[in-house]
């Protein structure tokens, strides 16, 4: 039996001298088909269908995208749907085998989603982590945001990475790549790395905020990769701060865990001691 699809959709006929205004519903068949990439076969995802309007196959943009190796995004602010396939040829200097490219930012709330690709060139096929930061400029050169780059999957082949900055820089002119570390080895000075991060004090005051200062703990904040921490999606963090109270005689304590550069809340808990 075939399935049809009705659904709504808004467009213009465009002639010479009139625009029109197209009918407001389209009829559509399911369009069952198998999917074959540069010699692969290649399922599409239970949630995502095919249709056939008119005789023309209709395919979910993003599946398609990134099976050719595409980065894709969407602006809700624009309206527009963003793909980017190019050469991956941005670098930092110092540490030249790290590309990064197909860099996509759009607003997200009050900070800016940046989604891009990144490629570890003249290695082994094996897993590297990274950390490392996108600084974003307008058309005069002045930094206008900054946005993580850390991982620990990172190969020869280019990995689609994503990650939030702080306010909004989707319109920005040019991008800046600065590693700081490969493989936990520091590349970049660790004094001026990364300088928008929370500081150690912004982590504590936030931390102090959420958790109980009653009975006076031991307060401490650590800084690490998002990799090393369980979080319910760690590709959309970079750093986190991970604030701790711990409460005497037993040894108890509170922990959260905060993004390093919004100072978004990602995680508590709350542990008890055996002292």
């Amino acid at each position: 039996m075939k399935k049809f699809i009705a659904g709504t959709c808004f467009g213009i006929v465009i002639s010479l001298s009139s625009v029109a205004v197209a009918s407001d519903t389209i009829q559509a068949l399911l369009f069952p088909a198998a999917f074959e990439v540069n010699g692969n076969t290649v399922s599409l995802p239970d949630d995502y269908s095919v249709l056939n309007v008119q005789g023309h196959a209709y395919v979910p943009i993003r599946f398609a995208a990134e099976h050719l190796g595409a980065n894709i995004d969407y602006d809700p602010k624009e309206q527009r749907i963003i793909i980017k396939n190019e050469p991956l040829q941005l670098i930092d200097a110092t540490y030249p085998q790290v590309t990064v490219g197909n860099i996509i930012a759009v607003d997200s709330g009050a900070n800016t989603r940046v989604t891009g690709q990144l490629q570890l060139e003249g290695t082994d096929d094996q897993a590297h982590i990274i950390d490392a930061y996108l600084s974003f400029q307008d058309e005069h050169g002045t930094e206008i945001g900054v946005a993580s780059i850390a991982g620990s999957a990172y190969k020869r082949t280019p990995l689609t990475f994503e990650t939030m900055g702080y306010g909004h820089f989707g319109q920005f002119s040019s991008v800046l790549l600065h590693i700081i570390a490969v493989n936990e080895r520091m590349i970049a000075d660790p004094t001026i790395a990364n300088p928008l991060l929370l500081t150690k004090e912004q982590a504590l005051s936030i931390g102090m905020t959420t958790i109980s200062q009653a009975d006076n703990p031991v307060w401490s904040a650590l800084l690490l990769p998002a990799w090393s921490v369980p979080l319910p999606d760690q590709q959309r963090y970079t750093k986190v701060w991970v604030i701790t109270a711990l409460y005497s005689p037993y040894g108890n304590r509170q922990t959260v865990t905060i993004d390093a550069v919004t100072g978004a809340l990602l995680s508590s808990g709350d542990y008890e001691g055996h002292l």
